[in-house]
Order: structure tokens, then C-alpha cells, then sequence
């Protein structure tokens, strides 16, 4: 097998696992939407590349910091996955915003899940 096609088939890999985390979350806080973003979604990724999932939750409890701890605690993610989760609000500020982590969720990301319908195939 070349070097090219274990790439490709490590990026799946990637994509599935993120896909079940992602759906893993929406069990444990209904409407949710996700997305890969970074190295694995831009296929820039190496052996030590974390997989990034950014996870937008509809009804996002607590602080940043108690959002984690909670995502944590029910739904931790698989080896190797890094989340970032933001509330609905946060998000649509880092759309007004035109951030790069939502410019790289819209214009690179792979959508796992999207149940708020925030990732149509063009954010715009």
C-alpha cells in the first residue's frame, strides 16, 4: 500500500472517529452540530495530529470550563480527540465576528453533525 492511500485511509479512520464522538455528544445533549476542523480536516495532519471537533450544543449549560467538564463526564471523547464546544450564542458571535475558527469551520471543516443547521454548503 503507498503512502498516499494510508493517508487517505487514516483520514477516514479520523472522520469516523470524530462521526462517533460527535453522535455520542447528541445523545447526551439532544440538538448539537459538528464539525472536524484542523490538520485531519485540511489533510495536513501527521502521526502526533489530535483530531479537533468543534461542537456547537443548542442548550449549552454553564461557563466554558463547566461545559467541558460536563461533556467530559458523560460522553468523553475517544483517544486522540480534542473538543472545543460552544453554545449556540457563542458561535454566532464567531460567525458576526468572521473568526478563524469559524472561517476554518465553514470553509474546511467536515460536518459530522448538524442538527442546528449551521454548516449548509455554503456558511456564508
Amino acid at each position: 500500500m503507498g503512502i498516499v492511500e494510508q493517508r487517505r485511509l487514516m483520514r477516514e479512520e479520523a472522520i469516523r472517529t470524530a462521526r462517533g464522538f460527535a453522535e455520542r455528544v447528541k445523545a447526551c445533549f439532544e440538538k448539537v452540530s459538528a464539525v472536524l476542523i484542523g490538520s485531519y480536516a485540511r489533510g495536513d495532519f501527521n502521526e502526533w495530529s489530535d483530531v479537533d471537533v468543534l461542537i456547537v450544543v443548542e442548550k449549552a449549560p454553564g461557563n466554558p470550563l463547566e461545559r467541558m467538564d460536563c461533556l467530559l463526564e458523560r460522553c468523553p471523547p475517544p483517544a486522540g480527540v480534542e473538543s472545543i464546544i460552544l453554545s449556540l450564542s457563542e458561535f454566532m458571535r464567531q460567525k458576526h465576528l468572521a473568526t478563524p475558527l469559524y472561517t476554518e469551520a465553514c470553509g474546511q471543516g467536515v460536518v459530522l453533525v448538524d442538527d442546528l443547521g449551521l454548516f449548509p454548503p455554503s456558511c456564508a
